[in-house]
C-alpha cells in the first residue's frame, strides 16, 4: 500500500482500500496522492472510525489500495456515492456513511447511528442534569419577539423578495481554499462554488460566515 500511494498521480478521482479480511473502504479526492498519503499514518484519519480501526487492527501494508477512476472534481461525490453503493462499503465494509450528492441523501450505517446515539446520553449529553433557568427562558423568549423575530414584519417573505435576495447573494465573488493543497481556486458567485465542490449552497454559505469546512478540506471566503 506504501508503495502504490507513492506512485498515485495528483489528480481527482475515487479510490478504493481493502482490508486483509476482504473488508472495502471507498473515498474520493481533489489529489489522490496528498490525501491517500493520510491512510499511511492512521492517526491523520481517526475520524473515519471503520478504515482507522482496521488501519491500526490489521496495520497499513497488510491493506491494499487501488484507484477505481478518475474524474471532474465536480463530479467526485457522485462517483464515490456510486462505489460505495457498488461494493456495499457501508453496510458491509468500512465506510460509516453513503457519501450525500444533490440527488441522494446522507445514509449512516446502523453500527455509526448506534455510536452516536450512545454519545448523546447520560453524562456525553452536554445538557445533562441541567436546565434553563428562569432568567434564560426569559431571554430566550424575549430574544425572538419583534424585531428580533427573523419573520418581523411579515410571517412568510414574499417570493419577489426571495429571487432578489437570492440573486443578490449569488453575485459576490467567492474564493475556495484547499486545505490539503493550499490551493486557491476563484468563483464569480455562490452557484458556481456549489457546482465545483457538489454540495449545497447553505453549505457554501456557512463556510462563509463560519469558517466550517466543507468535505473536511475547503474554506470558502469572499473574494475581496
Amino acid at each position: 500500500m506504501i508503495n502504490t500511494v507513492k506512485n498515485f498521480p495528483n489528480k481527482s478521482g475515487v479510490y478504493k482500500i481493502t482490508s486483509p479480511t476482504g473488508k472495502i473502504y471507498v473515498g474520493e479526492a481533489v489529489d489522490l496522492q496528498t490525501r491517500c498519503k493520510f491512510y499511511l499514518t492512521p492517526n491523520r484519519i481517526k475520524k473515519q472510525r471503520g478504515i482507522y480501526n482496521s488501519l491500526i487492527k490489521h496495520s497499513v501494508v497488510s491493506h491494499t489500495i487501488e484507484v477505481l477512476e478518475f474524474c471532474d472534481v465536480n463530479q467526485l461525490l457522485i462517483r464515490e456515492r456510486y462505489w460505495q453503493e457498488f461494493y456495499d462499503s457501508v453496510n458491509n465494509g468500512l465506510n460509516c456513511f453513503l457519501s450525500q450528492t444533490n440527488e441522494k441523501k446522507k445514509v449512516w450505517s446502523e453500527e455509526t447511528k448506534k455510536i452516536m446515539s450512545e454519545n448523546s446520553k447520560g453524562i456525553n449529553n452536554p445538557f445533562y442534569k441541567k436546565n434553563h433557568s428562569e432568567e434564560s427562558l426569559k431571554k430566550i423568549s424575549e430574544s425572538s419577539k419583534g424585531i428580533n423575530n427573523p419573520n418581523y414584519g411579515g410571517k412568510f417573505k414574499s417570493e419577489e423578495w426571495l429571487k432578489k435576495q437570492s440573486i443578490s447573494n449569488s453575485k459576490k465573488p467567492l474564493k475556495v481554499i484547499d486545505t490539503l493543497t493550499n490551493e486557491t481556486y476563484e468563483f464569480i458567485n455562490s452557484k458556481e462554488v456549489s457546482v465545483f465542490l457538489n454540495c449545497s449552497s447553505s453549505s457554501v454559505r456557512e463556510s462563509k460566515k463560519h469558517g466550517y469546512q466543507i468535505k473536511k478540506r475547503f474554506i470558502v471566503k469572499n473574494n475581496d
